[in-house]
């Protein structure tokens, strides 16, 4: 339930980063910030994916050492998928840039801060 709030919300902060970087593309006339965003924003959303499916395993899981196996392996490839969008960035710099796309990897996490700020905003008006 909450995976689906937090996709939807994700959407909006895509929208309010991709109109600035449509923005600042316009400006340095070189479109690879909106790129870089889009896929960094593409990959925040694998990575969202990947962790929810994880913990769901892990909580379905009953033998430990088998849990634990799948965390490490879930966290290197969450790792090995970051690496392969910078390096993607890197080697087609004149399409993508790198910093638009890390800054894209943040969109879903910065919805997850948002999201809790406004419950917690929420819960102390209503107390």
């Amino acid at each position: 339930m909450i995976e689906k709030q937090i996709r939807q919300t994700s959407i909006k902060v895509f929208i309010v980063a991709l109109v600035i970087s449509l923005i600042v593309s316009y400006v340095f006339k070189n479109y690879s910030y909106t790129t870089g965003i889009i896929l960094g924003y593409l990959i925040s959303l694998l990575i969202f994916h990947m962790t929810v499916s994880m913990t769901d395993l892990i909580l379905s899981i009953h033998d430990h050492k088998y849990a634990v196996i799948v965390v490490y392996v879930m966290f290197i490839g969450k790792l090995v998928i970051y690496a392969a969008g910078l390096v993607l960035a890197i080697k087609l710099s004149g399409y993508l840039n790198y910093i638009a796309v890390f800054i894209g990897y943040f969109i879903v996490k910065i919805t997850i801060y948002v999201n809790e700020a406004v419950e917690r905003r929420k819960r102390n008006r209503a107390a």
